[in-house]
């Protein structure tokens, strides 16, 4: 039996809350419960007035005609807007997007006088202008040093209660430049709240649901059976108008349950008052957010938040593993390479700046710090196995360590080790901007922002599995959890702990919950995707010597997956299909290949056994889409460090893809994470990389003309290779004049076809010509060349000369026409895949057959009625 994994519209925005889950190394082995919010599967759309949306736009793109918005599929509104190659403002907030009177209107020692000219300049673009921030909470205020961009996140509160995934966060930079900005906000919360909870003030002072009903509630829905009573509070009281408290539900629910309360908006009109429920299912050994409605008690979202995968010394393995080996063997081969020995390292922690305290307080003396709590919990009871390990000097944490033995016996210097890696993690993270105010993991924010109280809590050798590790990551303030598991692929087993490409990736999916578009913003399946490249993607990059060729063969998790399944050539795959190339014959991944109804077996290149044969249905598995992701980041790596060297390309290339987080909007598709990072180039270099960055991208598949769908799916991608330059805009067939005048194509009916580009590229598009081939049987172009006036960057033109094309009489209605468009400019000759709907939806034909017909299970071929 092989392993089979470790594991709309584009650019729609879902909701912040649709998917919380802990993500983990590899999938793990039992049925993956999966997300649900009702809101997605039952929620009546209401979509945006065409005119008002229309006028918002229009004034928008007059102002700047390089104006991208985005909007939510649920809401029905826009929720995210940006400018190609540029700032929404220019400096100070005045000009392009807002007018300079309207900036003026705002006093220059307003800290957030940018974001309400736009807002107020805008107002039917969100549905809101800046009064919704009068009623919303700062959730997040920083400035990340190294590029002087300010990052503030609105949380809107109603009855003193946040309005779950209802947020506004704009970034501005040190100039005053408006970057972008994402909305949530409701216009109306009084309104909505009245519409949902009617009684709402009798509802808020005595739930209807308790908060012990809330829990049991959650857990039966996660398929565990647990009775109100067994629920015990931890704290004497909830605080506040949240009620907000701890509880335990021993032996059902491991670790503190944590619950409050929150409103939830089922759509733009009407709010629903919830119980927010973190907790963790003994049996399924994995976090979840669940809200409970505290009037009804229904689970309206779930959400699965575990991802699978003063001076002190410290005896630990200061490279990726034991046996360190990056990059890997050129080719499959069986070769292990040597164990080394461990290093003493002395020191109070890696950067005193990320750690004031150091890694452990003064005058302590185990394995408990700021930023992480590391034991074991061989009894996976998500509590430490006490006691933790204690240096012996004082401080001196030296512990014996025989990987001949089993790992029980080495378990001080398996959490020593785990202890390691984790600080590293969070000091070097801290120098990329994952900061107090960020959403980092600490005990003790030192008065610098954020939420206090979330130093990980880190599990060696958690008996809760094998062959895997995870990461629960709650919001910020809540403890997350990292659980490492033992690999029993060797006799005798190995150590997860003592693997750091793990460990970092695990840790990596705390930073990607907490960070990408203000915290809490993943959850659907690219986003999620995505999670698992990042985690690679970071791990790699930090623990890949300086001198290491960019371009050599890189193997992810290979100590630890030794015989795994019989794994031999672990030190050449690793734990993923491939190892991670910039040569396409060892690692020959497209943006297609996410997608199950296009993935490529890419027959010749070297499958790993552990995912042999080939399956194209796993191609949207959230390990299989990271392999993905992480490879197109490799490529950008590669490219700065033959740009910079090796030093300074990899941390440029660290911090972009740590700055894209950030400016990415909540749950991104993959090409919107690829142009969160352009975005980043922007801001930090000015562009400086820009070409770097889009070759990455365009060599695997996400050039300029790609395409994706919403991030709740992979299926219809649309790969490219090319660089950004002239991409299809819009194309419509007309018959006015040719045709029927209906507005439809038919059969046997001639069309005019007006084809709209857009300039994605930097320089003006000139001297633009295009030559128009059908592909569909049936159809034949008559006017096949036309030409375009110049275009500038971000601007857009539509054919001077109407191409012309005919449906022959056997053509079938209904069926989509494909043309391909060949344009050439001097920029350069590319080809524009452009396909139109033809036929329109007749009366319905009702159809009734009264004789029974057997339906087989798992029959492919199915029956006739």
């Amino acid at each position: 039996m092989k392993r089979s994994a470790l594991l709309g519209v584009i650019g729609l925005c879902f909701w912040v809350g649709v998917a919380l889950w802990a993500p983990a190394f590899q999938r793990p082995s039992h049925q993956r419960l999966p997300n649900y919010d009702k809101r997605v599967l039952t929620a009546p759309q209401k979509p945006v007035p065409a005119a008002t949306h229309a006028l918002a736009v229009a004034r928008l793109h007059s102002r700047l005609p390089g104006a991208v918005v985005e909007t939510d599929p649920i809401l029905g509104w826009p929720c995210f807007v940006k400018a190609q190659h540029e700032f929404l403002t220019g400096p100070n907030g005045e000009g392009k997007a807002v007018s300079a009177e309207t900036a003026r209107a705002f006093a220059m020692s307003d800290p957030h006088r940018v974001t309400k000219a736009f807002l107020r300049d805008h107002p039917n673009l969100f549905g809101h202008g800046p009064e919704v921030l009068q009623t919303a909470r700062i959730k997040r205020d920083y400035t990340t040093p190294h590029n002087g961009l300010r990052t503030t996140v609105w949380e809107q509160e109603l009855d003193g209660i946040p309005v779950y995934g209802a947020v506004l966060i704009s970034h501005v930079t040190r100039k005053g430049e408006l970057v972008n900005l994402f909305s949530r906000c409701l216009p109306n919360l009084a309104g909505a709240a009245e519409a949902g909870v009617p009684n709402r003030q009798a509802i808020l002072a005595a739930p209807p649901i308790s908060a012990p009903q809330a829990i049991a509630l959650a857990a039966q829905n996660l398929g565990a059976a647990l009775d109100p009573q067994q629920v015990q509070p931890r704290d004497p009281a909830p605080t506040g108008p949240t009620r907000r408290q701890r509880f335990t539900a021993r032996p059902v629910l491991n670790g503190d349950v944590y619950v409050w309360l929150s409103w939830l908006p089922m759509d733009r009109e009407t709010l629903r008052l919830c119980w927010q429920v973190h907790l963790v299912v003994r049996d399924r050994g994995e976090g979840f957010l669940v809200l409970v409605d505290a009037e009804t008690g229904e689970v309206l979202l779930r959400q699965n938040r575990t991802a699978y995968i003063s001076d002190a010394t410290y005896r630990i393995f200061d490279r990726e593993s034991p046996s360190p080996f990056l990059p890997g063997h050129p080719t499959p081969q069986t070769g292990q390479p040597p164990v080394v020995e461990r290093v003493l390292l002395v020191t109070p922690a890696l950067d005193t700046t990320a750690s004031p305290n150091g890694w452990i307080d003064d005058g302590v003396n185990e394995t408990i710090g700021n930023n992480v709590d590391a034991h074991t919990d061989w009894d996976d009871d998500d509590q430490p196995d006490l006691p933790r390990p204690q240096g012996n000097p004082q401080r001196v944490f030296d512990f014996p360590l025989d990987l001949n033995q089993e790992p029980t016996n080495y378990a001080a210097a398996s959490v020593v080790q785990l202890f390691y890696y984790n600080n590293f993690m969070h000091d070097r993270l801290y120098q990329l901007g994952f900061t107090e105010a960020a959403g980092n993991f600490q005990t003790t924010n030192f008065g610098r922002g954020g939420l206090e109280g979330d130093a990980v809590l880190a599990d060696a050798q958690d008996g809760g599995g094998v062959n895997n590790a995870n990461m629960y990551t709650p919001p910020d303030g809540v403890p997350g959890r990292m659980q490492m598991y033992l690999f029993d692929g060797p006799t005798p087993d190995r150590d997860g702990s003592l693997d750091g490409l793990i460990v970092l990736h695990e840790y990596t999916h705390g930073l990607s919950w907490r960070l990408v578009a203000g915290g809490d913003a993943l959850g659907t399946l690219q986003s999620d995707g995505m999670g698992e490249g990042w985690s690679d993607f970071y791990s790699l990059a930090l623990l890949t010597p300086t001198n290491a060729d960019p371009n050599g063969c890189y193997p992810h998790g290979a100590y630890a997956c030794y015989l795994l399944d019989g794994l031999t050539e672990n030190y050449y795959f690793g734990i993923r299909r491939y190892p991670y190339s910039t040569d396409m014959s060892k690692n020959p991944l497209t943006f297609k290949d996410i997608d199950p109804d296009q993935a490529d077996p890419h027959l010749g290149v070297p499958l790993s056994p552990l995912y042999s044969p080939f399956d194209p249905t796993m191609a949207d598995e959230v390990h299989y889409q990271g392999e993905v992701w992480c490879m197109v980041l490799w490529e950008m790596r590669a490219n700065l460090i033959a740009k910079y060297g090796p030093v300074v390309g990899n941390e440029m290339a660290l911090q972009l893809v740590t700055d894209g987080m950030r400016l990415s909007p909540a749950t991104p598709n993959f090409l919107q994470a690829r142009d969160a990072i352009v975005q980043a180039d922007l801001v930090n270099n000015g562009y400086a990389n820009f070409d770097e960055i889009w070759r990455a991208f365009a060599k695997r598949g996400m050039g300029g003309s790609a395409w994706s769908p919403p991030s709740s799916t992979t299926r219809g991608v649309v790969e490219a290779f090319d660089m950004p330059g002239l991409s299809l805009a819009e194309a419509w067939a007309e018959d006015r004049i040719t045709g029927n005048a209906n507005g439809v194509v038919d059969f046997n009916e001639c069309n005019e076809l007006y084809v709209a580009l857009i300039n994605k590229g930097r320089s003006n598009a000139t001297h633009v010509t295009a030559t128009l081939t059908a592909l569909t049987p049936g159809v034949i172009v008559s006017q096949a060349s036309s030409t375009y006036s110049d275009i500038l960057p971000m601007g857009t033109a539509t054919n001077l000369e109407a191409f012309r094309f005919y449906t022959l009489p056997n053509f079938i209605c209904g069926t989509p026409i494909k043309f391909s468009l060949t344009v050439v400019s001097d920029l350069d000759t590319r080809t524009i895949a452009i396909e139109l709907e033809t036929g329109q939806i007749g009366n319905p034909i009702r159809f009734d057959n009264n004789t029974p017909v057997d339906i087989p299970d798992a029959n492919p071929v199915g029956v006739d009625s």
